[in-house]
């Protein structure tokens, strides 16, 4: 068995959301421990290679095999660093602007990035200011297209045709791109908002180039991107919290759960199982980066021999408001896409969900797909998917259904549970579904008597969330590790409470006055509801409640329910391929007799085998 990269397909494996699809990751863990475990001799590889992955191999391993490890010491030329110390990223945007503007024929300036939003901010800000720039961006959305792919597999090669002036990178270029090229890449940024990335990632990123040619980097002090199941640093904590968590979470659906599920979940191996060291491990390792961002990247930048430059940095109001303009700019535009793409079938989307890669069409019809499902809607128009906010309104519609129909947090729990399950290869604590738990804690802390009073048309001061206040501040552990929200000492009781009702899509407008009952004469601001989104949300509810039955018999593939922690922000995770008895109704049949008669190469209907199941393809092809 040879593993290249195993660092990164060790974490990809424990903690990707592809892996955890469709409750498959016990899994895909079991059968890495089998091939590891029954290979002859195991050959692993990587630069960042470390003492807890080789630990975590020989666990698997399960014999007293020696451990051979080559140690290759070679440490390659130093390069410069200038680290602009400053508040924001408009001051190395606006040298990469000067910098792009007099660059040479020829040479190529490469850009690295934490998001897929930074690459497409940045490149809509030189098209406009610098239109005669050839600019190649490579992201998400846009990592399977020819040209970016050319460039990820041969980038000495593309380099060499002359085809570009400039190259944004996000982290989906794929680890193991290597820039050997002499005397092409004039400089290299590094812009880092710490959306996504570690420092040992963002390290890697500006290493791609090989020759020492000047880095010019900005980091945020501190990154957003923490472990799901809990920020701490300390591995062995973060297990505790994982531990109360889960039994936390089985505690309130236990009499929901089939017996051999709840038996399993008590027998579990909290102390030795390697799986979740490792993973404990790693995401104590993330949050610390996470933490000391900027600090951390520094250190190892200088422990890898390079020279490190810190530069005193003014923020550019005028490169802000042209950062805003093209983040405006490209939401419009990116909607607009949306609702031009072609519209799908349940079928279609079924058969694009088993591809590996996409075209950028495809992602955005799938995106027009869910977002009409999720909604209940009859069309999508511009403001339904900026409404979407990239996902992020449907995390907090879900938080709020949770709370409202409390049935449904539980019925989640317990399906993301059972498909675990269902492969019989015991479950991944950390990704049980923390829906339930979540609510439980909202109901504590008196969610649900609030909203009753705001519909009702009740308005307060700060006096009035008092009592709030004071039961939130008393479950600040709780809050900090299952709704990821940090109550520090210096917040106003009105900070906290509207942070926290935030989560679940509510909206809040104030008026001043002086006339409120027991503070007459005293300036205070009165809040209320804003009616308008909470209307919005409710019609939501409503409509996702009328097709409720419907969903649950269907399994709807649109509607993404929460079988695991996801994130508010970015790319709703992707909902979990078709059943068969979804596969065998009438219209998908049809749909599977079309696209094999369309299918008229070895080659086509080679990929229609791999992307549907073998029972289906014959009963529609016998009909």
């Amino acid at each position: 068995l040879i593993v290249d990269e195993v660092v990164q397909v060790i974490r990809h494996l424990l903690t990707s959301s592809t892996c955890a699809r469709d409750g498959r990751r016990p899994a895909l863990l079991t059968r890495f421990h089998q091939l590891v475990q029954t290979a002859r001799r195991v050959i692993v590889a990587d630069a960042d290679l470390d003492n807890g992955t080789l630990h975590y191999l020989q666990q698997l391993r399960g014999d007293d095999s020696p451990l051979f490890l080559i140690h290759n010491r070679y440490q390659p030329p130093g390069y410069k660093v200038r680290m602009l110390d400053t508040p924001d990223r408009t001051a190395i945007t606006r040298q990469l602007m000067t910098e792009a503007a007099a660059l040479q024929p020829g040479k190529v300036i490469l850009v690295a990035t934490d998001s897929r939003g930074s690459t497409k901010t940045i490149a809509r800000v030189l098209k406009k200011e610098q239109p005669e720039k050839r600019v190649l961006v490579i992201n998400s959305e846009t990592s399977g297209g020819d040209c970016e792919q050319g460039f990820i597999q041969t980038p000495d090669i593309v380099l060499n045709l002359n085809e570009y002036d400039i190259i944004l990178c996000s982290p989906s270029m794929a680890t193991g791109v290597s820039i050997e090229l002499q005397d092409k890449i004039e400089a290299v940024y590094g812009i880092f908002t710490g959306a996504s990335s570690t420092d040992a990632d963002m390290a890697q990123a500006l290493g791609r180039v090989r020759q020492p040619v000047d880095r010019v980097v900005w980091c945020a002090e501190r990154g957003r991107n923490f472990s799901q199941g809990s920020r701490s640093t300390n591995a062995l904590e973060l297990k505790a919290h994982l531990q109360d968590r889960t039994n936390a979470i089985v505690s309130l659906v236990r009499s929901n759960l089939r017996e051999d599920i709840a038996d399993g979940l008590d027998e579990y191996d909290w102390q030795s199982n390697p799986h979740l060291n490792l993973y404990c491990q790693m995401a104590a390792a993330q949050n610390y980066a996470m933490y000391y961002l900027r600090d951390a990247l520094i250190v190892r930048l200088r422990h890898e021999g390079n020279t490190v430059e810190m530069e005193q940095c003014e923020s550019d109001a005028v490169i802000w408001m042209q950062l805003r303009e093209a983040r405006e700019e490209d939401r419009q535009a990116e909607a607009q896409a949306i609702v031009d793409a072609p519209a799908l079938t349940f079928s279609e989307v079924a058969l694009l969900q088993q591809k590996e890669s996409l075209t950028l069409e495809q992602q955005r019809s799938l995106q027009r797909y869910f977002i009409q499902e999720f909604y209940g809607l009859e069309d999508v128009t511009i403001d339904d998917v900026l409404w979407d906010n990239e996902g992020r309104r449907r995390g907090e519609l879900l938080n709020l259904e949770a709370l409202l129909f409390p049935g449904l947090a539980i019925d989640w729990t317990v399906k993301a549970l059972e498909k675990q399950a269902t492969w019989n290869q015991g479950v991944t604590p950390w990704d049980i579904s923390g829906a339930e738990l979540r609510r439980k804690l909202r109901e504590m802390l008196g969610f649900p008597e609030l909203l009753e009073r705001m519909q009702a048309g009740w308005e307060w001061t700060v006096f009035d969330l008092l009592p709030y206040a004071e039961r939130a501040r008393s479950l600040a552990d709780k809050i900090q590790v299952i709704l990821h929200f940090t109550i520090r000492d210096e917040m106003s009781d009105t900070q906290i409470l509207h942070q926290l009702l935030s989560q679940l899509g509510l909206k809040f407008e104030f008026r001043w006055s002086r006339t409120v009952v027991g503070y007459e004469g005293t300036k205070l601001k009165v809040f209320h509801l804003l009616v308008e989104v909470w209307q919005r949300l409710w019609r939501v509810l409503e409509r996702r409640q009328a097709r409720r039955p419907v969903r649950e018999e269907s399994a709807a593939v649109g509607s993404p329910l929460p079988s695991n922690d996801s994130k508010l922000g970015g790319d709703p995770t992707s909902p979990d391929p078709p059943t068969l008895e979804e596969w065998l109704t009438p219209d998908c049949l049809a749909d599977v007799r079309g696209w094999w008669a369309a299918a008229t190469t070895p080659e086509a209907q080679t990929e229609l085998r791999q992307a549907i199941p073998e029972a289906v393809l014959r009963q529609a092809l016998a009909s």
